[in-house]
């Protein structure tokens, strides 16, 4: 089988089809954009049309750490992150392939008395929403995490369902998904702007023509501004680099002994892969 005929399979649709009228356009195909137009298209809308400058998964997502966590600050990110844990991890029961969901446990550890008083509140707040969580003093954290120097700690919020996804195979899941629903792919075609009348958006621009549509997701990782100003506004949206250690298998380290860890004041967490 050819690239051509692969693509072709996969549904991959050229820029120059770009006209006539969309249900909804949706910008990015990242995790965040590719999955929204799946959602769109399997709750009813006919055309759904996914607008990606570069390819699927090129940018963040594909090399994110790929965390879930449902143990958000506030009560809107706790629900977020209870709903986003669920698809993945059953994702299996209704998609051919899955974006490989793992529930590791998740662990936030504390370290002053304001970091504690702080964890209390905002266990009982995602005990409340129903968020299966509790309170580990220092003894039981360092009995959870036997790579962690002992006695560092004050204790830790843990939550055992939490835990990640993976990045590449999750770009394939979702992949599968828009081309198996018939969301069409618009690959190497760029979102260069909108037009609007009486509050709402009429139709949108691409360097590959128009489509008038009523509906618009604009998505774009650490790109999202940039997407906002071709938009005519001003998104809040930005990206940091961060420093990735990747060690070698270790049993110390090992998946199978140890929950995942987020020191929020440092900035640090960590997650098993397959290879370390």
């Amino acid at each position: 089988m050819t690239d051509c005929s692969v693509y072709a399979s996969v549904g991959q649709v050229n820029s120059l089809q770009i006209a006539g009228s969309a249900d909804a356009v949706v910008v990015g195909g990242g995790t965040i954009g590719a999955w929204c137009a799946w959602f769109l298209r399997t709750q009813g809308l006919e055309r759904v049309v996914l607008l990606e400058s570069g390819t699927l998964g090129k940018g963040a997502s594909s090399r994110a750490a790929g965390m879930v966590r449902a143990q958000g600050g506030t009560e809107a990110a706790v629900r977020l992150g209870l709903w986003t844990r669920d698809f993945y991890a059953t994702q299996h029961e209704h998609l051919a392939l899955h974006s490989g969901f793992v529930a590791q446990g998740y662990c936030m550890p504390c370290f002053t008395d304001r970091e504690v008083a702080q964890a209390h509140e905002r266990i009982a707040m995602q005990q409340a929403l129903g968020l299966d969580v509790w309170w580990v003093d220092g003894d039981q954290f360092d009995a959870l995490n036997p790579a962690v120097a002992p006695g560092r700690t004050l204790g830790s919020s843990y939550a055992p369902g939490d835990g990640y996804i993976d990045p590449p195979r999750n770009v394939t899941a979702y992949t599968s998904a828009l081309v198996s629903s018939g969301v069409e792919v618009h690959e190497g075609t760029a979102f260069t702007g909108l037009e609007a009348s009486g509050g709402g958006v009429t139709a949108v621009h691409t360097d590959a023509g128009s489509i008038a549509t009523g509906r618009l997701v604009l998505t774009g990782g650490p790109q999202l501004a940039a997407v906002g100003r071709a938009a005519g506004m001003r998104i809040p949206s930005g990206g940091v680099r961060h420093q990735v250690v990747v060690t070698e298998a270790h049993p110390d380290l090992s998946s199978e002994r140890l929950p995942m860890v987020f020191d929020v004041t440092a900035g640090i967490y960590w997650r098993p892969r397959r290879a370390g």
